[in-house]
């Protein structure tokens, strides 16, 4: 991730400090993103926790999914609430650009 968008993630955690990324509604709103592409069976939303040695708590996560734009997009952290605001980051700008396209 670039520092601009850890930035704008950043922003968008303190602009709510109270609020929370609901993970069952985000996976399921991704699911009816890749249920909208030309696959009778939608791309799957995946979450995935490895072990990472390199990390300072030992594991990686990672969340993949189809946007509102139809892309593919990917985030990963090592803390688990970074990963789900980095995410809704992405898909918040993928919303925006697919309003922005239409």
């Amino acid at each position: 991730m670039t520092s601009m968008f850890d930035a704008d993630v950043r922003h968008r955690r303190e602009a709510t400090p109270w609020a929370r990324v609901d993970v069952r509604r985000f996976i399921e709103d991704a699911a009816l993103n890749g249920g909208r592409g030309m696959h009778e069976m939608g791309d799957a939303v995946t979450l995935t926790c490895r072990y990472r040695h390199a990390v300072s708590t030992r594991l990686w996560w990672t969340l993949e999914w189809t946007g509102e734009d139809g892309q593919r997009h990917v985030a990963e952290s090592q803390d688990f609430n970074l990963l789900l605001w980095r995410a809704a980051e992405l898909e918040m700008r993928a919303r925006a650009k697919a309003v922005e396209s239409s």
